[in-house]
């Protein structure tokens, strides 16, 4: 775990600035009482899989886009984790382990809707 106001740290949330961050937490489900909750954090993980998905697109760099897909975005989670943002033995709370589960589907979705657009 590194300190929050560190360089690492702070590149888990792309650098937002406090007040976007807030917003981002805003929940469309659910809240961190709950196991389940939805934010628009889960929503940029959306639109990030429709990114990635417009650049395997252009790009045709992988021809398994699902899986390579899948491996960045659970390394960017394990980036969270190891940097203490994630709690991944928590069941409930910020940043708990089914968060991250959900987050990787909404990421995969994204990577589907982006093939079809």
């Amino acid at each position: 775990m590194v300190a929050e106001s560190s360089f690492a740290y702070r590149s888990g949330d792309l650098f937002a600035t406090k007040p976007i961050r807030r917003f981002l937490e805003t929940f469309l489900y659910g809240s961190y009482n709950d196991t389940v909750y939805v934010t628009y954090w889960s929503i940029m993980h959306m639109i990030s899989g429709i990114v990635f998905a417009k650049i395997v697109t252009l790009w045709k760099f992988t021809n398994q886009p699902y899986l390579v897909g899948f491996l960045v975005h659970t390394v960017w989670e394990l980036w969270q984790v190891w940097i203490g943002m994630s709690k991944p033995t928590s069941f409930v709370g910020h940043n708990n382990i089914v968060d991250t589960i959900l987050d990787t589907g909404f990421f995969m979705a994204g990577i589907w809707i982006g093939f079809r657009l």
